[in-house]
């Protein structure tokens, strides 16, 4: 989470896979990983380092179109697409 200054308070990041994950996670009610893992159909484990570890996925488009077919996330704001953007890398892909 961003500290976005005292007279503000803080605000959550979207800069990374993992935030986005975290955001998805808490808005649909989804008390700890390994409940938004199994709703999402991925391993509890890869969710767990994707959003605490900084990794990203070995197929990272789709399962950004898998997680966002079961939230109704929009898969693009998912991938870290803006405009023509390439999604995001990072050298660790779980």
């Amino acid at each position: 989470m961003e500290q976005s200054g005292t007279s503000h308070g803080w605000r959550p990041g979207t800069d990374t896979f993992g935030a986005r994950l975290a955001l998805i996670r808490q808005q649909m009610g989804w008390g700890n990983v390994r409940q938004a893992a199994l709703a999402c159909d991925v391993p509890p484990a890869s969710w767990r380092n994707w959003e605490h570890n900084g990794h990203i996925p070995r197929n990272y488009v789709r399962t950004c179109r898998q997680i966002a077919a079961r939230t109704g996330v929009d898969v693009q704001w998912l991938a870290g697409l803006e405009g023509d953007a390439e999604p995001e890398s990072h050298p660790i892909a779980s």
